[in-house]
Parts: C-alpha cells; sequence; structure tokens
C-alpha cells in the first residue's frame, strides 16, 4: 500500500466567503462533489470563520496576518486572507 499526498492551493478574495472557498479547496483536493461531503460545520463555524477573515477598520489587527489551520476528515486545511491551502493523503 502506497501514499499519495495532493495540496491544492485555492486563491479567493473579498467577493467569495473564506467559507465557500474551504468547500471549493477541499472538494478539489479530494475530487469530490462539495454537495456530496460532509457539511463544514462539522469541522468548523463557518460564519466564524467568516467573521475572523471580514476588514476590521477601527482596529489594529491586520486580517493578512491570520491564519487558521483545522481537520475536515483526511484533509488539513489552513486559511489565511488570500487563500485556502489543503493537503490531503490518500491510501492508493
Amino acid at each position: 500500500m502506497s501514499s499519495r499526498e495532493t495540496a491544492v492551493e485555492y486563491a479567493y478574495n473579498e467577493n467569495q466567503a473564506p467559507s465557500e472557498a474551504v468547500v471549493a479547496a477541499v472538494a478539489a483536493a479530494s475530487n469530490r462533489d462539495p454537495l456530496e461531503m460532509d457539511p463544514l460545520y462539522e469541522s468548523i463555524d463557518p460564519d466564524a470563520l467568516n467573521a475572523v477573515f471580514r476588514s476590521r477598520p477601527n482596529t489594529d489587527s491586520d486580517p493578512g496576518d491570520i491564519h487558521i489551520e483545522f481537520r475536515i476528515d483526511a484533509d488539513h486545511v489552513t486559511v489565511t486572507a488570500e487563500h485556502v491551502r489543503v493537503h490531503n493523503t490518500d491510501d492508493a
């Protein structure tokens, strides 16, 4: 049995919510239809994820400095203000 690692980096902008970008990136990394995946809220709160990366004009925090990491099944997901990176390891 061998192991195959897939890495997908999905860029997004302010017109797409980070939670939507996560679903698209995980689907691409695992070759699954997004509608056949478990709901994102089973791994992370989508509203909280989106709120973290909203611009905060009256604070010193810069969403560009933030990154959040979590797992969805066999996928290790990293989210920043500009991209989602997914590492997927499948047994082949």
